[in-house]
């Protein structure tokens, strides 16, 4: 099997980078001579997803130009591009969940990726996506995340990832392993382990039934992370995969980690 959709979630209003994001959406932000979401466009590109969905909210329609300006990838003979970009408007801002929902019958009964637009995945000598695609595949699994280790005073920013035997993996960056459960944003003290996730999945269809059967949380809001553990509590296989010695994510989500990608791709 081949996965070749993915969906974009890139419907935020963009508020902790204010006012820049009044005038242009973070997606469309310059970093290194690229818009941020043309970043993620080519890291689909090379993980061969050619089906893509960009979930957006009518207030960023300079995103539609995207598709437009980011050249697709050929046919060697036909010259046709191999690329298909489109578009669904979230007309609501229910977190990640409710965006994912908009992309059910996109996806159909097929595998598919789920890529931030607003986070660059930069270096490494392998693709990420492809590096989850395989894993995803070959344990048969209903999610697949990407893991990153974080220090205390940031895991609270993030879903941190309770490893299966409730230890976190010993073989370093590059790890493959199972999953538990997922804790949303947890103190440092109450965080199952140092990993988390790092805006990029692999799911099956499945997630769209957790979505709706999991528990909400405290403002009424799907929680992506909560539907995960949910699937893992019904014995469903959720992995984990690190990111590779050299890669790093770069979220373009305030300014001064906009700042610090703009440097280090400027270059």
């Amino acid at each position: 099997m081949q996965i070749r959709k993915a969906i974009i979630p890139a419907g935020g209003f963009g508020t902790r980078l204010a006012p820049l994001t009044h005038l242009m959406p973070k997606e469309m932000l310059p970093v290194g001579g690229k818009v941020v979401l043309q970043h993620v466009v080519e890291e689909c590109d090379a993980a061969g997803l050619d089906t893509l969905l960009v979930v957006l909210n009518r207030r960023k329609t300079a995103l539609f130009a995207v598709a437009e300006e980011t050249p697709s990838p050929a046919d060697p003979v036909t010259g046709v591009p191999t690329r298909h970009v489109y578009f669904a408007n979230q007309e609501q801002q229910g977190g990640l969940a409710h965006a994912l929902l908009h992309g059910e019958k996109f996806v159909g009964a097929e595998p598919f990726v789920v890529a931030l637009g607003d986070t660059i995945i930069h270096g490494g000598e392998a693709s990420l996506l492809a590096r989850m695609i395989a894993a995803h595949l070959e344990h048969g699994a209903a999610a697949t995340v990407a893991a990153q280790v974080v220090p205390d005073e940031r895991i609270s920013r993030y879903g941190v990832l309770e490893p299966e035997g409730g230890s976190g993996p010993s073989g370093g960056p590059g790890e493959v392993f199972r999953v538990r459960r997922i804790v949303e944003k947890p103190r440092p003290e109450e965080a199952p382990s140092n990993l988390a996730i790092s805006a990029r999945y692999v799911f099956s269809p499945e997630i769209f039934r957790a979505c709706r059967e999991c528990r909400r949380n405290s403002a009424g809001e799907i929680e992506l992370t909560e539907a995960m553990s949910w699937l893992a509590a019904q014995g469903r296989t959720v992995m984990a995969v690190q990111l590779l010695p050299g890669q790093r994510r770069l979220d373009i989500g305030n300014p001064h980690s906009y700042a610090e990608a703009f440097r280090l791709l400027a270059g």
